[in-house]
């Protein structure tokens, strides 16, 4: 089921740990004492450099063993499998293929014509899919990840 609910989650880059929301909207953090909106870190990473903060996004779903599923995470399963973003062109959530997890393409199948399909990321893939880690708490996930397709193409 997509939970409709807007929620984030901030990585701290100086203390190396996501921050979450306390409010049950989900954009509400306590930073520093005080209390202040996604939007906050919006600005400071639009600001500041060396970026202090990395904005990740709940996408709507869960994996099977009931985890929220976030923009960063990195998921395993069936023709899903890998680094989940956000697709502005398409205007989804969906995976960046194992070996070019920069492209501006999400993993899909081409058919016997020239359609590309992606695959986008909704319920169905609920009970098919699961949560391994992020890169930011465990960069060499994504490594992983590349080395195990990697030995399956075998």
């Amino acid at each position: 089921m997509i939970d409709h609910n807007i929620e984030f989650r901030v990585w701290s880059t100086e203390r190396r740990e996501f921050l979450h929301s306390y409010a049950e909207n989900g954009v509400r953090f306590e930073w520093e004492g005080d209390y202040v909106d996604v939007g906050w870190f919006l600005d400071c990473i639009r600001l500041e450099s060396p970026i202090r903060f990395i904005v990740q996004q709940f996408i709507g779903i869960t994996d099977k063993t009931d985890q929220k599923v976030f923009c960063g995470d990195v998921i395993k399963g069936p023709y899903v499998g890998g680094l989940v973003r956000f697709f502005s062109t398409y205007g989804m959530f969906g995976t960046a293929d194992r070996r070019t997890p920069n492209q501006n393409k999400p993993k899909g199948r081409s058919g016997s014509s020239t359609s590309y399909a992606p695959y986008v990321l909704t319920p169905y893939y609920s009970n098919r899919i699961e949560v391994v880690g992020n890169y930011l708490q465990n960069p060499d996930l994504l490594e992983k990840e590349f080395e195990l397709w990697a030995s399956l193409k075998k």
